[in-house]
C-alpha cells in the first residue's frame, strides 16, 4: 500500500492490521505518524512511526499472532510492564489484551500472520514456540535477520508499486519463519526493571480499563477501581505506574481528553465545544483548553471550527521506510 502519513493519530491506528487498539498521546506530537504496510495474503508486515509520546492499549484478533520489534536504540518502549529496545520483541498472542507505553516517537517493525500458519511450522520443526503473549530479550542474529528480510520486502512493495503477486507466498513463508525464530528465541524477561508477573497485573489493568471506558461520563472513585479488580489503591497506583507510567487519575484524565477529541472531529455544525466537554463530566472550560492546545498544538475551539469547515486531517503519500 501507499505510505500513510497521519496527523492525526487515529486514523494511524485504524490502518494497523492485525491489532484493535487506541493511542493516547502523552505528549506533543514531534514526528508526523508514518506507516507502511505489506499485505502477502495472511501475512502482514508494517513499519510505523510514531509521531508522540504515548499509551496504545490493544489486543490481537482471534486468530492472529503479532511480533513487535523496536527500532530506535534504548529503553523508550515498555510493554506489559516490561521494558524492551531493539534487541528485544514482544510476541503477542491471539485475542490477548497488551499496553504499550511508548517514552518518545518511536519507530518499530511488525509482522501479524495467521495463528494456523505459526503453529503448522512450529510444529514441523519440531520446536517450542510461545503460544502466549511474551515479552522479552531475543537473539540478535534473529533479529538481524528479519529486519534485513523486512526492509527488502518493505523497499521492494515501495519502489515497484507493490509486490509481485508471484513472489508473495515465498515472501510471505520467509517472514513467518524469520518471525517464528525470532519468537523462539526470546528469553524469559527477566531483565526487565520490576521482575513481577505480567499476566495477573495485565488482567488487573485490563479489567480496570474497562470499568473507566464504561464510566467516563461519571465520576470514578479510586475505590471504585479497586472494587472492581479486588486490590488496594497501592496496588492499583503500582500496577499503572509499571504498565503505563501514569497514575490512574492521569490515565482517565487522558482518557476523557481523548475522547473529547474524538468528538471535536465527529461534530455536527451545531455542537459547541462546552457541550461536547459536558458529555464527559469536563466543567473548568479554560483548564481544559490549556491541556488540549498542550497536547494537540491548536485550541479546541479552533479544531472544531476546521473540522465544521470540513478541514481534511489525513493525508496519504508515498514515503520510505526510514
Amino acid at each position: 500500500m501507499a505510505g500513510l502519513v497521519c496527523r492525526e493519530f487515529d486514523e494511524f491506528a485504524d490502518a494497523l492490521r492485525g491489532v484493535d487498539g487506541r493511542y493516547l498521546l502523552t505528549a506533543r506530537a514531534t514526528h508526523a505518524w508514518k506507516l507502511q504496510v505489506v499485505d502477502l495474503g495472511d501475512t502482514s508486515l508494517m513499519w510505523g512511526q510514531d509521531g508522540a509520546a504515548n499509551v496504545f492499549h490493544a489486543a490481537c484478533l482471534p486468530n492472529v499472532y503479532s511480533l513487535f520489534l523496536p527500532l530506535v536504540p534504548g529503553d523508550g518502549v515498555m510493554v506489559n510492564g516490561s521494558l524492551i529496545n531493539e534487541q528485544c520483541a514482544a510476541w503477542l498472542a491471539p485475542g490477548a489484551e497488551f499496553h504499550m507505553r511508548a517514552r518518545s516517537a518511536q519507530q518499530w517493525l511488525a509482522v501479524t500472520t495467521e495463528a494456523g500458519d505459526v503453529l503448522a511450522l512450529a510444529e514441523g520443526q519440531g520446536s517450542a514456540l510461545p503460544t502466549h503473549t511474551h515479552v522479552g530479550r531475543a537473539s540478535p542474529y534473529a533479529i538481524a535477520r528479519l529486519i534485513g528480510l523486512s526492509f527488502r520486502i518493505l523497499a521492494a512493495d515501495r519502489d515497484a508499486g507493490g509486490i509481485v503477486e508471484t513472489d508473495k507466498e515465498a515472501l510471505r513463508a520467509r517472514l513467518v519463519a524469520a518471525s517464528v525464530e525470532v519468537a523462539r528465541s526470546l528469553d524469559d524477561g527477566s531483565h526487565g526493571p520490576r521482575g513481577r508477573p505480567a499476566l495477573p497485573r495485565g488482567a488487573i489493568i485490563g479489567r480496570a480499563l474497562r470499568v473507566i471506558d464504561a464510566q467516563l461520563d461519571q465520576i470514578i472513585r479510586l475505590s471504585d477501581l479497586c472494587e472492581a479488580t479486588g486490590v488496594s489503591v497501592r496496588t492499583l497506583n503500582s500496577v499503572f505506574h509499571d504498565h503505563l507510567e501514569v497514575s490512574p487519575h492521569q490515565y482517565i484524565m487522558m482518557r476523557r481528553l481523548h475522547c473529547v477529541h474524538a468528538a471535536i472531529r465527529s461534530a455536527s455544525p451545531d455542537d459547541t465545544v462546552s457541550d461536547i466537554c459536558s458529555r464527559f463530566g469536563i466543567w473548568d472550560f479554560g483548564r481544559f483548553a490549556r491541556t488540549y492546545r498542550s497536547r494537540f498544538g491548536v485550541a479546541p475551539s479552533r479544531m472544531l471550527a476546521r473540522i465544521q469547515r470540513g478541514g481534511d486531517v489525513t493525508r496519504r503519500v508515498r514515503h520510505g521506510a526510514g
